[in-house]
């Protein structure tokens, strides 16, 4: 017994049934728990899920309770740990869907909730190749792929008008291929062009570790990789995020088809594969642009760390968690994109209308449609908690260290290194910015417009002068004013004695530091301001 409580009093202390706890937290974010390291454990014990995971002395543990954790997925990235048939059996009552990715993003498992059991849609979905509904359905999907690659153009620095006619050409060209095999050639045509406006795509690495990471690091190069002849095993960190977020978009198709009653290796424009989902590829299709998309704004905010990411000695460039587990808690997000895809591919197989009064029309268990037009409500009209960005934690641009919430792109130790050389380059840009306005004869300090207000200011101060000087209205001397005056200025601020005496900023500088005497008529006002 004492044994027992030395143990019990040696693990952290979980928080039962909170899904934020304090100290080795966990966050469900959007109802997703993602776990990593080594050891992995998710059981079951006293009717709560036992979860936990780490590495070395960085170990997390918590109890999750059925009614309060929001739990709708939870996401494993390893292969190291152990799962129970009772933790399993306790997601699969609470409706919460179970993920496995490997290291590099293959998915091992992906489960989810039980779907609808129609048989009507497994026929339907098994004659769609030879009725043609099959080839219908895929002309759409890449109908809408290209579209919105074509949408994102603009944004690649590799566009140029070859591939925007390439790219407006291929929906023709889907709507004229009579078979499969002809919407392959369309397809393969689109991508083409598409991809070769990513070569040139680039990720920001901190000033110091430029040199410490492989020179095709740099860029997005190629989709195809030198060591798989394809996409898959990525050789640069770019290829690597984009095949890992597609692996979690493909996971979450493969839980929507088995959710909406489809079999997901039965596809409609993938080839029959042994052990490959195709019908999950087909249907991933028109949400793969938005993966792109997102993949760029991450790349266009987030500067990566050289610990971020691993080379395998095959060249495989691979992901570490500090990456995977911010992507992954994308999940929810991709499966909202995802759904109405899935459920309009069902509606389709079965038709618009029942095969007979006694059928009901195909669910829509994904995004709800049926249940809010019965109530008079539009679906999209309702509020998301789901990030529509991806993020990961930042670092500072110039030796990679991670940077506290809210802070500047600097850490605190480069901060006062990097920010002069922001200054000096500013300050370079507007000096160049006004020699071309010389060139260019627009001097943006001497002539024209500059001129004009100089000589306007120079005009009311003579009139000014002449005007006190016409009427004196004090006996102060000039000696007075250096012993009386010019001290106290020391500690004012240049900005009150410009406004103080209508004058420049420079001329009140040289006022502040005794080089020039201001007109007489400035002298009283200046002793009243050092006075008050």
């Amino acid at each position: 017994m004492q044994e027992h409580r030395r143990q019990s009093s040696a693990r952290p202390t979980p928080r039962l049934g909170a899904g934020k706890p304090a100290s080795h937290a966990y966050e469900v974010e959007n109802g997703v728990l993602v776990l990593t390291g080594y050891g992995l454990r998710v059981a079951v014990e006293r009717g709560h899920l036992a979860v936990a995971d780490g590495v070395g002395t960085e170990r997390r543990s918590i109890l999750l309770s059925r009614a309060t954790c929001g739990l709708k997925r939870l996401v494993v990235l390893g292969h190291a740990g152990t799962v129970s048939l009772e933790a399993l059996r306790w997601l699969h009552e609470i409706g919460a869907s179970f993920v496995q990715l490997g290291a590099d993003g293959e998915i091992i498992a992906a489960t989810g909730p039980a779907g609808t059991d129609d048989a009507r849609l497994r026929r339907a979905q098994a004659l769609a190749t030879t009725n043609g509904v099959g080839l219908e359905i895929a002309r759409d999907l890449l109908r809408d792929k290209l579209t919105r690659q074509a949408a994102l153009l603009e944004r690649l620095p590799g566009t140029n008008d070859t591939v925007r006619v390439e790219l407006a050409e291929a929906p023709a060209q889907l709507e004229q291929a009579k078979t499969p095999v002809a919407l392959r050639v369309a397809e393969a045509r689109g991508a083409s062009a598409y991809w070769s406006t990513w070569s040139t795509v680039g990720i920001c690495f901190p000033n110091r570790e430029v040199g410490r990471v492989p020179v095709h690091w740099h860029t997005f190069g190629s989709r195809t990789s030198t060591i798989a002849n394809g996409p898959r095993l990525a050789i640069n960190p770019i290829n690597a995020l984009l095949n890992y977020v597609y692996a979690i978009l493909e996971a979450e198709t493969r839980i929507a088809c088995l959710i909406m009653g489809l079999d997901p290796g039965m596809g409609v424009h993938h080839a029959d594969q042994r052990g490959r989902d195709s019908l999950t590829l087909d249907l991933m299709e028109p949400v793969r642009p938005l993966v792109d998309e997102l993949v760029l704004n991450l790349l266009a905010k987030r500067v990566f760390s050289a610990r971020d990411l691993f080379e395998t000695r095959a060249g495989n460039c691979r992901l570490m968690p500090s990456i995977t587990k911010p992507l992954a808690e994308h999940g929810p997000t991709l499966a909202r994109w995802v759904a109405p895809v899935v459920e309009d591919a069902a509606r389709r197989l079965v038709g618009t209308r029942a095969a007979s009064p006694k059928q009901r029309p195909v669910t829509t268990p994904l995004t709800q449609v049926n249940r809010s037009a019965g109530r008079g409500t539009d679906p999209s009209e309702r509020k998301t908690t789901t990030r529509q960005r991806l993020d990961v934690e930042p670092v500072c641009q110039s030796c990679g260290e991670l940077l506290a919430s809210g802070a500047t792109v600097w850490c605190p130790v480069c901060l006062p290194v990097e920010l002069p050389k922001v200054h000096r380059a500013n300050l370079e840009k507007a000096r160049a910015v006004k020699d071309a306005m010389r060139v260019e004869g627009r001097d943006p300090s001497h002539g024209g417009e500059a001129k004009q207000k100089r000589a306007a200011t120079h005009a009311e101060q003579m009139r000014l002068n002449t005007e006190w000087e016409a009427n004196p209205k004090h006996l102060m001397t000039e000696a007075d004013y250096r012993t009386l005056v010019l001290p106290q200025l020391g500690e004012m601020a240049v900005r009150v004695l410009m406004e103080t005496m209508g004058v420049s900023k420079g001329y009140a500088i040289n006022v502040r530091a005794g080089k020039k005497v201001p007109h007489p008529r400035h002298w009283d006002k200046l002793r009243m301001l050092s006075q008050s």
